[in-house]
């Protein structure tokens, strides 16, 4: 019998104790062994294995395989094969092995028979192929082909031959090995070249016989992808661990704990509690390797006790001592804690794999103690003592946070006080309360206030959350001005002050001063004090008969009753006189042949005059000459002079729109008429064309119609004028220039 060791390293998704599915000719013969083709011609046969592998993940496999006895005639080989095609596939018989046609797939063939068509070498060969080629001549044939032996042209030999493949993702490296020797190496991304991106493949053999036959046998494990990570076994039972393949002798297991025999291949598991088992193998090639495999022993005892006891409103937390995966409470908690807030029972079952248990427990939850006089806030005035009553319906033992342990306390002092109460039953609860110690409050008033006639006074009793007068107001204050007893009654909450004063009013005296007083800038003036028998202050300075009235706008004057100290106060506005205001221009200019009206500013315009005889503050000067303007007061009198001349005020300018140049004696001449003499006098006329006729510098000079030259005159019809002069007035300098038509008679 021969045996077969496949290593997968870091593939978890694998299982073991493969399952597997001969197709065709193919069928089990025992001993992990499987005849893939009798020494029948034309068989087609296959072995696939249920679950497939994953590419992302590098893996090793190792397995023997027999290609019969007859060489000259014996045929066709055996494939190695990834696919995609499921675990029912079968290819074609003959030279294409039982695997031409699969795609997508990749294969290592291993060919017994030399077909010339298809690129076959004579000896026995090895060829990497994909998608169901057997043709060496296509792309699709990836590397080789090689001799399959490195030691024989022949591996029909009747012996079974160690092969070995191992796939790295990480370097994209597919290796090959036959007989411990290297055979192909090949790079390729198997997973996106071959396989479009879908790591998930099947994994088997295939192999077939045409007109040449061979039996043809390869041998594989039940444990074909190696131990697994784990097993899982209940507390007390047993499993096997499976292992072969190896062509060591000897096999030692460690530990020894737990094992019915640790030299065995294949010991009986039966640890107490979880265990990591190791043993070192030699493969097919002659090397070490080790392999491990935890067995985890779960303890699904479950057990709680008959009863528990709680307080209301406590969280309880219920843990059951077990290892086991699944733990499920009746309460639908999950885990090895359950967590509980009401009464009644209570049950736990434990599961791994298929052990289980189950347990049981009554939750019972007793009541807190409940206060049944305490309140929520105690109130009494300053200086009281308060009572604090803590009686509770199953209260057995008080502790005050103040130090007592009694069930009431007496206290005098302000703040928050707690009591936790605990009951026969250990169930504790606490309570708290505050106390207040309110102020008395504290009434200040004077016994007597005295006032005034025509005064007020605001009394303040002090601060307090109620003021009550007996008047009827509740405001903090009150504005007195009557005569009379005034009580208050302050309070805050239910602690009162009660205090009163009397208000007395006193008559004020009554003199005599007046509403203004008034004197000229030039001179000093007193004025008297009343007469009578007060004391007097003026402007806040004392004063005895009289007072001197300047440098001052208002003078206040009071007087105050010594005995009552009542005082009265009148003000007097002080006015300041002065002579009068007069104000007159330095010069007035009398236009030629005008009369000219002048008026003087002055601040007594009803008492003034001029010196030729007129009244008041307006005069018609008709003459050259200084003139004299005088306004009197009570302050005295104010006079001032003014000169008057005579002066050109305007120059009039006229120019006739029409003359008749006909030589019989009248309007002969056409020229600007100006009332005054002026200077850089210009006068010119044009012809309807902007042609100069006439041009003049000579004040008074006029165009008589004729033509430039003097040749002839000019026609009926109208000419454009312009005149320009300066004249001198006796305020200003006017630069006059003057255009305008004038029309041609005849």
């Amino acid at each position: 019998m021969r045996h077969l060791l496949i290593l997968i390293c870091f593939l978890p998704t694998l299982l073991w104790g493969q399952s597997s599915n001969p197709m065709g000719d193919a069928y089990a013969q025992g001993d992990d062994c499987y005849v893939i083709t009798d020494n029948t011609a034309w068989e087609l046969g296959a072995v696939w294995f249920n679950d497939p592998v994953n590419l992302t993940e590098a893996f090793e496999i190792e397995l023997e395989i027999n290609f019969g006895s007859l060489d000259a005639t014996g045929a066709d080989g055996v494939v190695f094969v990834f696919q995609q095609v499921g675990i029912n596939a079968l290819g074609i018989a003959g030279g294409g092995i039982g695997y031409e046609g699969f795609s997508p797939s990749i294969g290592i063939e291993m060919d017994t028979w030399s077909n010339v068509d298809l690129g076959d070498p004579a000896a026995d060969h090895m060829a990497l192929f994909a998608h169901g080629n057997v043709n060496h001549n296509s792309a699709l044939n990836l590397a080789g082909p090689v001799n399959t032996s490195a030691l024989s042209l022949n591996v029909e030999d009747g012996q079974f031959h160690a092969f070995k493949l191992t796939w790295d993702p990480a370097t994209n490296t597919l290796e090959v090995f036959f007989d411990c020797f290297l055979r192909i190496s090949y790079q390729i991304d198997l997973i996106n070249v071959i396989f479009e991106g879908d790591p998930i493949v099947y994994w088997g053999f295939t192999g077939a016989t045409g007109g040449s036959v061979n039996q043809q046998t390869v041998c594989i494990s039940e444990y074909a992808l190696g131990l697994p990570d784990e097993f899982e076994i209940c507390n007390g039972e047993s499993v096997e661990l499976g292992l072969s393949g190896s062509q060591s002798d000897d096999y030692l297991w460690t530990p020894a704990e737990g094992l019915d025999d640790p030299t065995s291949p294949n010991p009986v598991a039966s640890p107490d509690e979880t265990t990591t088992y190791e043993i070192t193998i030699t493969d097919l090639c002659g090397e070490e390797t080790t392999l491990s495999t935890t067995v985890e022993v779960f303890d699904v005892d479950a057990e709680l006790p008959e009863f528990i006891l709680a307080c209301d409103g406590d969280d309880v937390q219920v843990t059951v001592d077990s290892n086991a995966p699944n733990i499920t409470w009746s309460n639908g908690d999950e885990g090895p804690t359950a967590t509980v807030t009401e009464a009644g029972p209570l049950t736990v079952e434990t599961v791994a794999g298929n052990c289980s248990a189950e347990a049981t427990t009554e939750v019972v939850f007793h009541p807190l103690p409940v206060t049944l006089e305490l309140e929520d806030t105690y109130s009494a005035c300053e200086g009281e003592t308060i009572t604090i009553n803590a009686d509770a319906q199953w209260g057995q033992e008080y502790d005050w946070d103040s130090g007592q342990d009694t069930e009431s306390i007496d206290v005098t002092e302000g703040g928050t006080y707690e009591v936790t109460i605990t009951s026969q039953d250990d169930c504790v609860a606490t309570f708290s309360t505050e106390v207040e110690f309110i102020a008395i409050p504290t009434v200040d008033l004077p016994a007597l206030v005295e006032l005034c006639d025509g005064q007020t006074t605001t009394l303040d009793p002090g601060n307090a959350q109620n003021t009550n007068w007996d008047t009827g107001e509740t405001t903090p204050t009150l504005t007195v001005d009557e005569p009379g007893t005034y009580t208050v009654v302050l309070s805050n909450g239910d602690c009162t002050a009660e205090g009163s004063t009397e208000v007395s009013f006193d008559a004020a005296p009554s003199f005599s001063w007046p509403n203004n007083i008034s004197y000229c800038s030039d001179t000093l003036i007193y004025q008297a004090l009343p007469a009578n028998d007060l004391v007097w202050t003026v402007n806040g300075d004392l004063a005895t008969d009289s007072v001197l009235v300047a440098n001052a706008e208002s003078l206040t004057l009071t007087g105050t009753d010594a005995i009552t100290g009542c005082s009265t106060s009148y003000t007097a506005d002080v006015t300041v006189l002065y002579a009068p205001l007069v104000t007159l221009p330095e010069e007035v200019v009398l236009c030629e042949g005008q009369a000219t009206e002048v008026t003087a500013a002055t601040d007594a315009p009803d008492n003034s005059f001029w010196d030729e005889g007129t009244e008041g503050p307006t005069a018609i000067l008709l003459n050259e000459g200084e003139y004299m303007f005088t306004a009197v007061n009570e302050c005295g009198s104010t006079s001032a002079s003014l000169i008057a001349i005579e002066g050109l005020c305007d120059c009039p300018l006229f120019v006739p729109n029409a003359f008749t140049p006909d030589l019989d004696g009248r309007n002969e001449l056409f020229y600007p008429s100006l009332a005054c003499n002026v200077d850089d006098y210009t006068f010119s006329v044009y012809n309807r064309w902007g042609e100069q006729l006439f041009f003049t510098e000579v004040q008074g000079q006029g165009w008589n119609g004729a033509a430039p030259g003097r040749t002839h005159y000019v026609q009926d019809d109208v000419y454009i004028w312009r005149v320009t002069y300066e004249v001198v007035l006796f305020d200003r300098v006017e630069v006059v220039e003057e255009v305008g038509h004038v029309v041609v008679l005849r």
